[in-house]
């Protein structure tokens, strides 16, 4: 039974002294952390694989009908901010994203709405309506 003590004892003094170290040089466990986040953070520099639309069985006119219907439908439903500073800034900012998108060379007629809902949340339809 003693000898049980005071093993637990000598694992229990390590561990303080463990933690000593770090409280006393908390530089270096801040460095040691760093290293190790800097290892395992793949390349910023590598490059992005190209985005690809899947396959649709829609044409793009055939989409944006279905979404104009659709977006029709929602603002029937839910209700709407109503505030042009808010859709002004969701525009200016959609339509900034929206440029960088492959369309495959169709233009959507891109619209962007505010819900006024506490959800942080957000939806899009097809044929360009968000």
């Amino acid at each position: 039974m003693s000898v049980e003590r005071s093993n637990s004892q000598a694992v229990k003094g390590r561990a303080s002294r463990g933690l000593w170290a770090l409280r006393a040089h908390p530089g270096s466990a801040v460095g040691f952390f760093l290293v190790l986040a800097f290892f395992q953070v793949p390349e910023a520099s590598a490059q992005r694989t190209p985005l690809k639309p899947g396959w649709n069985r829609f044409s793009a006119q055939d989409d944006i009908n279905l979404g104009k219907r659709a977006a029709a439908d929602a603002e029937k439903q839910l209700p709407l901010c109503n505030a042009p500073k808010v859709d002004a800034y969701l525009t200016q900012l959609g339509t900034r994203l929206a440029q960088k998108l492959p369309t495959g060379g169709v233009q959507y007629p891109f619209e962007f709405h505010c819900v006024n809902d506490k959800a942080v949340n957000a939806f899009a339809l097809p044929g360009g309506y968000v």
